[in-house]
């Protein structure tokens, strides 16, 4: 935690110390500034039940691959911010990283790869995948999954714009949760390394042009820390996240790949 002023009861769920440990901002100690971490494949339940009880704010590192909607539904009554820690999208990087495709918008093709670990699970892999994507690239317009295997995922997408995207998911001995981006457009690219969410190791994004290369500078913050820091701003300034709807809406997407059965045997779908 952060100093003695800081006002957080955590929930006793594995895994969940270590995004609390990461807290970079205090939050005063004020029943009105009470924040709550939760885990598990009930933290949706768990984010309204604490948001019920006078949370000012909560932070979720959710298990699985689903979202209840009355549930969802509920916590947007309470307008208090709910965020979701999840592998990638807090990344400091992020914005940067959007800015640069923003810059390529006639890429013709824009490829996303994460390598995970053997004991990871695809489905929550390539759920945080496709979160990242929509931040990227704006609202994805289609998402159709060609291979689900215990391997991994791969699935084809496109956004607002036409783009074409390539996601990927795959397990591997040397999987370390990061994420590899490169846009190609006629005359500009851009390539990108996001690391796991799990260190503070700096980002890495490119833009290449036909006269230079330029890279961009990047910050060593964990994306753990990131999500810390934007629900302390959420609360403090009284906004609320789209996170729960924008993760409602990919998983919806993803379940409508599955309603005549999976593309491979050993596949299993998320469900909303």
């Amino acid at each position: 935690m952060s100093g003695p002023d800081a006002s957080i009861r955590r929930l006793a769920a594995p895994g969940a110390g270590g995004a609390v440990a990461s807290l970079p901002l205090s939050f005063h100690r004020d029943s009105s500034d009470r924040v709550v971490a939760v885990r598990g494949a009930r933290w949706l339940h768990d984010a309204s039940n604490e948001l019920l009880n006078g949370a000012a704010g909560v932070l979720a590192v959710p298990t699985g691959a689903q979202v209840d909607r009355v549930t969802a539904v509920a916590i947007a009554q309470q307008g208090r911010p709910v965020v979701i820690d999840d592998r990638w999208s807090h990344n400091p990087a992020v914005v940067t990283l959007k800015e640069a495709l923003e810059r390529t918008r006639k890429s013709e093709l824009i490829e996303m790869r994460a390598m995970i670990r053997p004991e990871d699970d695809p489905n929550e892999a390539f759920l945080d995948l496709a979160v990242l994507a929509d931040i990227l690239t704006g609202p994805l317009a289609t998402l159709r999954m060609v291979t689900a295997r215990a391997t991994g995922r791969i699935a084809t997408a496109s956004d607002s714009l036409g783009r074409a995207l390539h996601l990927s998911v795959q397990r591997s001995p040397v999987g370390a949760g990061d994420v590899t981006v490169r846009a190609m457009a006629t005359s500009t690219a851009v390539d990108a390394h996001i690391p796991a969410s799990s260190t503070a190791a700096p980002a890495i994004i490119r833009e290449h042009d036909r006269a230079r290369i330029v890279q961009h500078p990047t910050v060593y913050e964990s994306a753990h820390r990131a999500a810390w820091r934007e629900l302390h701003a959420a609360v403090c300034e009284r906004t609320l996240p789209t996170d729960i709807d924008r993760r409602s809406r990919m998983i919806a997407m993803i379940a409508d790949q599955f309603t005549d059965g999976p593309h491979a045997a050993d596949s299993t779908a998320p469900h909303a």
